[in-house]
């Protein structure tokens, strides 16, 4: 009895758990060019999901959070990377936060994205859409109604780009 104790939890061990669709890498495209604007790492943390811009294409990494807005501090100061100042770098500062999962895999709500090129804050929700073989995160921005939001279309980042970017899966 002893020695399928010992077994069972060894394959217990060995079986790796489930990330919910939502985790990985992700790009966000600007809305009026269509070009890539961010790469996101999403990831759940005690139980909810949180993301942080790991590149911003042309541009350093060490581009900081020109468009903070004083007003907005208590907001800010939500995230995990709180404070966040004008002197908090884009790359690396958690700018999505706070998404609880529903029943359904890969839906998220309730939680709150600032955006770092304008500086105002939003809550969130997120939905992940297979289609075609190729992985989506509609990604919903809203003040009060979600009807009123809008959707950002983001992609995961195929494995085949993530080392020519530089970044680790």
């Amino acid at each position: 009895m002893k020695r399928f104790l010992m077994i069972a939890f060894a394959m217990a061990l060995a079986v790796p758990a489930f990330a919910d669709p939502a985790e990985g890498l992700w790009k966000s495209f600007d809305e009026e060019t269509g070009k890539v604007n961010a790469y996101w790492k999403v990831w759940v943390q005690d139980g909810l999901l949180r993301g942080t811009i790991v590149k911003l294409p042309e541009k350093p990494d060490t581009e900081k959070f020109k468009e903070f807005i004083a007003k907005n501090q208590k907001e800010y100061n939500k995230s995990p990377s709180a404070p966040i100042t004008a002197n908090s770098p884009i790359v690396g500062t958690i700018w999505m936060f706070g998404l609880k999962p529903t029943k359904t895999p890969g839906l998220w709500q309730d939680g709150i994205v600032i955006h770092s090129g304008k500086g105002k804050v939003y809550s969130a929700m997120c939905t992940y859409k297979p289609k075609n073989g190729v992985d989506y995160l509609d990604f919903r921005g809203y003040m009060g109604i979600k009807a009123l939001g809008a959707t950002s279309v983001w992609e995961r980042v195929p494995d085949s780009e993530i080392a020519t970017l530089g970044l680790k899966k």
